[in-house]
């Protein structure tokens, strides 16, 4: 059993508005993933820093415990918030989600802390697999005020996602594009 965590704690400041609500053929982002995970998840959390804001669907949501620290502060609240060991993690802001790409981040957990995109040597954090083991070693790098998520990755076991094997399920790496600007948005509009 494992729990979906969305990250929706951003400041949104490059798209001036929160990015959850921008809508894709007339539906938020943030409902798409719900309608999404829905079908895998039996559990969903959303982890915000304004939990006001989500409390529109049957989903749990989790306050950030750090305010203001980013997207490690949100993995950090999501975990804590949830009752399951491992934990798929995704942000708001990516509207091309991969079931199929989901299922199988999900059977790659077996004994691994992360289980994480790395394509063209780079990592895409906020769409993973995490298990509470992170929790301490989260908990360190904001004692030292480290905000990288990928800093968290040398101090548990992560295993990577090849290029190889996304495009497997997902030819485009589509579910790894997140959008930060209005002209992102209304790229993938079309």
């Amino acid at each position: 059993m494992m729990t979906a965590i969305i990250l929706a704690g951003g400041k949104s400041r490059r798209m001036g508005r929160d990015k959850a609500f921008l809508e894709l053929d007339g539906v938020p982002i943030i409902k798409r993933h719900l309608n999404l995970l829905k079908d895998i998840f039996s559990n969903i959390i959303i982890a915000a820093n304004d939990p006001e804001k989500y409390r529109f669907e049957d989903v749990k949501v989790a306050g950030d415990l750090v305010l203001d620290y980013g997207p490690l502060a949100g993995i950090y609240s999501g975990l804590m918030a949830s009752d399951t060991f491992y934990n798929f993690i995704v942000a708001c802001d990516m509207p091309f989600l991969n079931e199929r790409l989901i299922r199988y981040l999900i059977t790659r957990a077996g004994s691994w802390d992360v289980v994480v995109p790395k394509v063209d040597g780079k990592y895409h954090p906020l769409f993973g697999v995490y298990s509470k083991r992170c929790i301490p070693a989260i908990d360190r790098l904001i004692k030292d005020r480290e905000h990288r998520v990928i800093s968290l990755y040398p101090n548990v076991k992560t295993r990577t996602i090849s290029k190889k094997e996304i495009t497997r399920f997902d030819e485009g790496i589509r579910s790894l594009i997140n959008i930060n600007t209005q002209e992102e948005a209304e790229l993938c509009q079309r």
